[in-house]
């Protein structure tokens, strides 16, 4: 092993203190050599790679530090898009289509209705057959307000958004729940965890196959948080209505791969009605 030159400067990853040392090469040629170790870990690279390692953290940190003391403009609600009552149609065609879908063996999940608008995940491998399935009902596809055509991009192999229009109701159709990135026009999946659960326990009402409750939580919350940077009154409704739901140590659970330390926060505002305050709380939080 090489020899420890000194030590540059201790460092906390989470409860873990370490050291970062500087160290000779093992060989004349090597080059000199960076050790972040503590009694329990090392973690060795060269310097040109811890060069560029700590560039990118800070680099990282200032684009944090500057999110987090921007005034987000939160949006009012009367400025939000207003939301019709689902009509009894719309249901009925909802159950049609349910129907249909189960008879060719298209599993999916509804993750939400709205008057004349339907929004649905299928599974990427199920996505062809789906489209087949349109096709051949005479469907039209549409352009999606926030898809690739309109310069929104969709990072780590997420398959942007379609939407199609068949018996006069429009179908959204995802494969992940999305999450609007910080980064302007940009979605990004939400974490694994939460992808398994809309298929491990689905809400099964007649034979519609709904997405679970607390996905469905999560959804509305990453749609007002993150998108619209506002609740409308629809979501606050459908929050309010299920809140018990935020007692729940699984719910906590699948909120903390989203939120991190930010969570207990949110359940209390939630659970209090205080949805005026939580997205500007969640913008200038810091205590990650």
């Amino acid at each position: 092993m090489g020899e420890k030159i000194r030590d540059i400067h201790p460092i906390k990853i989470g409860k873990s203190s370490l050291m970062i040392e500087l160290n000779e090469g093992y060989t004349a040629s090597e080059g000199r050599l960076i050790h972040i170790q503590n009694k329990k870990f090392r973690y060795l690279l060269k310097e040109n790679d811890f060069y560029h390692l700590s560039t990118m953290v800070m680099r990282a940190w200032r684009e944090f530090d500057y999110i987090k003391n921007q005034t987000v403009e939160v949006m009012n609600e009367n400025e939000l898009p207003i939301r019709d009552e689902v009509s009894d149609l719309t249901m009925q065609k909802l159950h049609n289509f349910a129907v249909m879908l189960t008879l060719d063996n298209i599993d999916y999940r509804i993750l939400d209705v709205q008057n004349k608008m339907i929004t649905m995940i299928v599974k990427e491998e199920e996505l062809s057959r789906l489209k087949n399935f349109l096709e051949k009902k005479g469907s039209v596809i549409r352009n999606h307000p926030f898809g690739p055509n309109n310069g929104y991009r969709f990072l780590y192999q997420m398959t942007p958004f379609l939407l199609y229009e068949y018996d006069d109701i429009l179908f959204e159709v995802y494969c992940q729940l999305p999450c609007a990135s910080l980064t302007p026009k940009t979605w990004i999946p939400l974490d694994k965890s939460i992808q398994k659960e809309i298929w491990q326990h689905p809400e099964e009402n007649d034979v519609i196959k709904k997405c679970s409750l607390a996905c469905r939580c999560i959804y509305h919350l990453c749609w007002a948080i993150f998108f619209n940077k506002g609740f409308s009154p629809y979501s606050k409704v459908f929050l309010r209505e299920n809140k018990t739901i935020f007692c729940s140590d699984q719910m906590r659970e699948l909120l903390e791969v989203v939120f991190f330390n930010y969570t207990p926060s949110l359940i209390g505002q939630i659970q209090s009605d205080n949805f005026d305050t939580i997205i500007p709380k969640y913008y200038s939080f810091i205590g990650y």
